[in-house]
Formats: C-alpha cells, structure tokens, sequence
C-alpha cells in the first residue's frame, strides 16, 4: 500500500504525535527546554525514528519545527505522482507528465521560485516510498547518512525519469526503491566507517574510494558490492519490487560514462538512458546537498547540469543534458504528445 498523507501544515510550529507517521523530518526539530538551551534534535530530512521521538512524547516535552519545506509544494507534487498509478491510457498519462514537468521546472529548474529540494524529497516519498519495515530497519542501521542521502537521489532520479519520459508509475516506484539498495550487500557487520567514507569518496572522484581503503579485504567488498547488492536485492526484496529486472541498475551504478568507473569500466555508449541517469545522480548527489535550507531548490536541476567540472564530465553526458533541458526548458513543447518510455 502506497502511503498518503495530508501534509506537514500542523507541523509548521508545533510538534504534534503525526511526526511519529513519518521518516524523514520536514525541518529542524528543535526541543525547547525549561532550563538551559534550546537542543536540535533533528536536521531538515533526518530520519524521524520513532522510539527516540516517542521518549519527548511522552514526557510532554516541548518540540517546535522550524519547517524547510512547503505543504503545499508537497502535497501537489505527491498527488501528481500517486495520480500515474490510477491511470492507464496512454495519453492520460502523458498528460500527467505535462503537468509533473512543470511542477518541477516551477520549483527546482526556474531560480526565481523560493523553495527546498526537500519538497521533492519529501513528494517521492510519499508517493512511492513502500519498503518493508524489516529492509528499512536493516538499511538505517547500516549507515544513517547513506539512507538520508538515498531519499534525495530517489526524489532526483524519479522526477528526471518522469521528464524524459518514463510514466509508469510502478517502474518509477522500482527506480526509487532501487535508489535504497545500490549498497545493499555492504551490511551491518561491513559497514565500517572506512568503507561509508569509501563510499562518498568515490562520488568525488574515480578510483577515490579504492584508495582510501587500507585492507584488500575491503577493497574486495567495495569493488564487487555493485554485483553482490544486486543479487542480494533480488533475493531480498520481493516484497516491495514490482518489476525485478530493474534492480539492474544496481550493477552499474558506479560506471562512469568515460569508463573510469568499475567493475566492468563501461562507457556512454554502453549505458541506456536509464542507466546514463542513475550513475548520473547517485554520483552526483554528495553529503552537503542534504543540508536542507528553505531555498535550495531554487534553479537546483539547471545549476547542475549547468556544472562544468572534471567530476561532471565523467558521469553526465552530453545527450542526457539536452534530453533533460529540452524538456524542462521548454513548457510549451507540448509534453503530452511524447512516447512513453519503457525498460532499462
């Protein structure tokens, strides 16, 4: 079952027991104490664990939100994307996209507009998010960070799949939960520090991650954990995958379009677009872009493919900037006359 929510308008202020319903925090959480300073308990995005929350709870404790993202922009964009699971025809649903793409260019391509890509984060996952309790709890045990930064490259990769014209809604339902599990096989015993850090290294640049590990054992683990993620995914996650032929995407998700990338050094002409996508963002997407603020998400997808660095020309390719820009700078192409787009 697909979660539905009214939206965060209650939590603008105070805190109220509906936070408890939700996993990542609309904004800071702050606990104003009776004696002394007041406490952030929670960043903006943060995941909301319930057991630690339900302890101030239930001490009447004073909690306010200092809310980052919009209610509104949340609840359209949520509608939007759940509104793709109730439609079939064709042409309802590229309608649908039309009015999914400008949504998006409003918020995150147009920079005059006021607002946090944290709204984006937070419309993915209300409308797709359906991960079984046990995975997730496996999942945030094994690195905090990794899980929060998963939500944003989730929100990412499903809104520019949806723009370049990917429509069915359990395929982006597949792509996003596929965002959560690039790392799957690195479980709770391997998931030291060392190899976290590893991990975002190798987003900086290629080959950065290999080097930071002192053990070959390590280095063993992080080269093959795309395949093994892959395999253990697809024997894991039954339950919440609709289509397990995308979990492919895992194998390849650190490739880089100039076949610097590992562990089969690929290049962009051996990526499909979804592919293209997929190394594009979970590569780009680095610990700093979660610092929320109640702007960010002005210009936030121009800005990017805007970037002109070493790092950029490794992991986005020339075809998938014009493919994105030509159709979220252009809201009178008429997007409802597209093809649909299918498979990986």
């Amino acid at each position: 079952m697909v979660k539905t929510y009214e939206g965060f308008s209650s939590l603008e202020n105070n805190f109220t027991s509906e936070m408890l319903e939700d996993l990542f925090a609309p904004g800071e959480v702050i606990w104003k104490k009776k004696f002394g300073n007041d406490v952030s308990i929670l960043k903006p995005g943060d995941i909301c664990d319930a057991e630690y929350l339900k302890k101030f709870w239930d001490r009447n404790a004073e909690l306010n939100v200092l809310s980052k993202a919009s209610p509104k922009n949340i609840s359209k964009g949520h509608q939007l994307f759940l509104s793709l699971s109730e439609v079939h025809d064709v042409s309802d649903k590229n309608s649908l996209r039309s009015e999914i793409i400008t949504w998006g260019n409003q918020l995150f391509w147009d920079d005059k507009c006021d607002c946090s890509i944290l709204d984006l984060v937070l419309a993915s996952y209300r409308a797709f998010y359906n991960i079984d309790k046990q995975t997730e709890a496996n999942l945030i045990q094994s690195s905090r960070l990794l899980f929060k930064r998963s939500a944003l490259v989730g929100s990412l990769v499903t809104y520019l799949a949806t723009a370049i014209g990917y429509t069915d809604f359990k395929f982006l339902q597949d792509l996003y939960h596929t965002c959560f599990l690039l790392d799957y096989s690195i479980d709770n015993e391997q998931m030291s520090s060392e190899l976290i850090e590893a991990l975002l290294k190798e987003q900086e640049a290629s080959g950065e991650g290999v080097r930071t590990l002192s053990k070959d054992s390590s280095v063993e683990v992080f080269i093959q954990h795309p395949r093994a993620s892959f395999d253990l995914a697809l024997a894991d996650c039954a339950g919440f995958i609709n289509q397990p032929q995308t979990l492919r995407l895992i194998k390849s998700h650190h490739e880089k379009i100039d076949s610097s990338g590992f562990p089969k050094q690929l290049n962009s002409r051996e990526l499909s677009d979804i592919e293209a996508l997929m190394i594009f963002v979970s590569n780009f997407v680095t610990v700093e872009h979660l610092n929320y603020t109640e702007s960010d998400g002005a210009g936030f997808i121009k800005n990017i493919l805007g970037e002109n660095s070493p790092k950029m020309k490794s992991i986005l390719s020339q075809r998938l900037i014009g493919l994105i820009s030509k159709t979220l700078d252009n809201l009178t192409a008429g997007h409802e006359k597209y093809q649909e787009v299918v498979g990986i």
